[in-house]
């Protein structure tokens, strides 16, 4: 009984103190009120100050929620200031928190992203995923239009896809190892991957690619080869304007193109290899949740 009673009193003693949350309201919370108020103060001298003083608390009352999409606005604002300090501060809970301080908020903002720099990177990836998409829609509707031997056709749209998406990356080069880092950490790859193959199926979506079967497996991975390995040589471009990088993605193309026919050609030697092949790919993805997915 005694070595019970101690051990239940040192639980206690090491215990963190938590607040209820009547008493220390939400952090997000705490910073869209703390926003909303710098955003309504009137400039200094446009008004005196009352020289009544406030009534007294009558309580502990919880602040009025914050607005639907307050958080998430000011999570992209944060987001958006943090990327302006990447280069000199990586991919880091330092860059979120100088990111904070630059738009007035306690550098204790950095609290809205429980898995710090990698949530940084997971915005700027998916921005980036963003923008090469529009850029791809507008480019085959302005092909729509146009004379049908000037549409890319599908090699060549997934050539200026890709190196239109990398280039992207080159204002933070000598930080993208870091950002790659990041994204292999356990608790990073699920939302690593999600991105990456969102990216890919935008790329091949606007190629033409409306495949369902085992070819939509097959040149996924191998549009992933091509995309990661010229990413790598990207790393340690020091050409001109990349050049060396951009003839890499060339040479990856074709060898994607010559791995395509050989896969074709198993396929039809031997169609209950093919048919194993897909059941199994499937199964994984299903594991794996990438059937949920577009």
């Amino acid at each position: 009984m005694t070595l019970l009673l101690i051990s239940i009193l040192s639980l206690v003693a090491h215990a963190p103190l938590r607040l209820t949350p009547a008493v220390r309201p939400s952090l997000a919370r705490c910073l869209v009120t703390a926003a909303a108020r710098r955003c309504s103060a009137p400039p200094p001298g446009t008004a005196r100050e009352s020289a009544v003083p406030p009534p007294p608390p009558t309580g502990r009352a919880e602040p009025p929620p914050p607005p639907p999409g307050a958080e998430s606005e000011l999570r992209s604002r944060v987001l958006e200031a943090a990327m302006t300090m990447v280069p000199e501060m990586g991919w880091s809970t330092e860059a979120l928190a100088a990111g904070a301080e630059s738009l007035g908020l306690p550098d204790v903002a950095h609290g809205l992203f429980p898995r710090g720099g990698a949530e940084l990177v997971d915005h700027f990836y998916t921005e980036c995923n963003a923008r090469v998409a529009e850029e791809m829609a507008e480019k085959r509707a302005a092909e729509q239009d146009a004379d049908p031997s000037s549409r890319l056709g599908t090699q060549a749209f997934i050539r200026w896809a890709v190196e239109r998406r990398l280039r992207l990356v080159t204002p933070y080069l000598d930080r993208w190892p870091e950002a790659l880092g990041l994204l292999t950490l356990p608790a990073n790859v699920p939302a690593a991957l999600t991105n990456f193959g969102a990216l890919l199926d935008d790329i091949w979506y606007h190629a033409g690619d409306r495949s369902s079967d085992f070819n939509w497996y097959t040149k996924r991975a191998i549009l992933a080869a091509v995309y990661k390995s010229t990413e790598l040589r990207l790393l340690t471009d020091t050409s001109e304007d990349y050049a060396e990088t951009w003839a890499f993605l060339d040479r990856r193309l074709a060898d994607a193109v010559s791995a395509g026919r050989c896969v074709r050609q198993i396929r039809e030697a031997a169609p209950q290899a093919g048919h194993t092949a897909s059941v199994m790919l499937n199964t994984l993805a299903n594991i794996a949740g990438l059937n949920s997915r577009r």
